[in-house]
This record gives structure tokens, sequence and C-alpha cells, in this order.
């Protein structure tokens, strides 16, 4: 019998049994931390990459200093000093505010979907309101050499 006829019979065979199909319910996987979603300056940040004004990144952060785009920029916690010693050189040669934040480079992943341990902020109004966040949560410092 070619698997067509099969087919067909099958489908008459199941439409005569009473039994009902039961649709498997989907469940959403939480990919974030309680953390990351009460947050309200990882929360900020987010919407500061959905609009398009973060530069994530060691190079890219780079670029956006030295074309004097960035307004604020941000190390996380568990940067190394090599890193961090370097950006915030730059910065304060451009006259970019550093801030030092509690944040690690995995709660950052978490609330960006980007790794990255040095960003910055490339719009003055994210950067002012992201500056009153961090000093009214008390997740960050600002870094003054």
């Amino acid at each position: 019998m070619p698997n067509v006829l099969k087919r067909q019979e099958n489908q008459r065979e199941s439409k005569n049994h009473s039994c009902a199909k039961f649709q498997t319910r989907s469940t959403i996987k939480w990919q974030r931390s309680w953390k990351t979603m009460n947050d309200s300056a990882l929360n900020l940040l987010g919407l500061c990459r959905r609009a398009g004004r973060l530069s994530l990144g060691h190079d890219a952060s780079k670029q956006a200093l030295n074309s004097g785009k960035a307004k604020l920029c941000i190390i996380c916690s568990d940067s190394s000093e090599r890193l961090s010693d370097e950006i915030s050189g730059i910065a304060e040669s451009h006259n970019v505010p550093v801030y030092d934040v509690k944040y690690t480079m995995f709660d950052i992943k978490q609330a960006l979907s980007f790794k990255a341990a040095v960003f910055t902020v490339d719009d003055e109004g994210f950067a002012k309101s992201l500056i009153a966040k961090l000093k009214e949560n008390q997740s960050g410092e600002e870094r003054s050499l």
C-alpha cells in the first residue's frame, strides 16, 4: 500500500476515536535572573541597547571614545587591570566620565545579551539618567584619576 493511502487511512482512524488531542503547553525559559529583572540600571542599559546608543566591547568603546561619540564609559567589576587602565586613560583624555560598576560580565551578558567588560553610552540623556540610577542604587562609583 502506498504511503499516501496509509496516511489517509490513519487520518480516518484517528477521526473515529473519541480521544481528544491535547496541545502541549509552551513554557518560557527564564533567561534572566531576578537580580537583572529588578535592577533599574540594568533595565535602562537594555533600553539603551535597543535604541542603539551603546558601544559594547573594547574596540567599539575605543572607537566611540576617540570619535567623541561617547558620553559615559562603564567598566565591569571583573575586568582586567590592563583594560580598565587603558580605557580610563583614553576617556580621561577626552573628558568622558568613567564609572566602575558592581556588575560582573555575567550580569551584563544577561541584561544585554552581549558579553563585554567595558562599554560606552553614546547619548547624553541616557548617560545622565544612567548616572542617576547608578548613584541611586549605589551600583557604581566614578573613577577619579
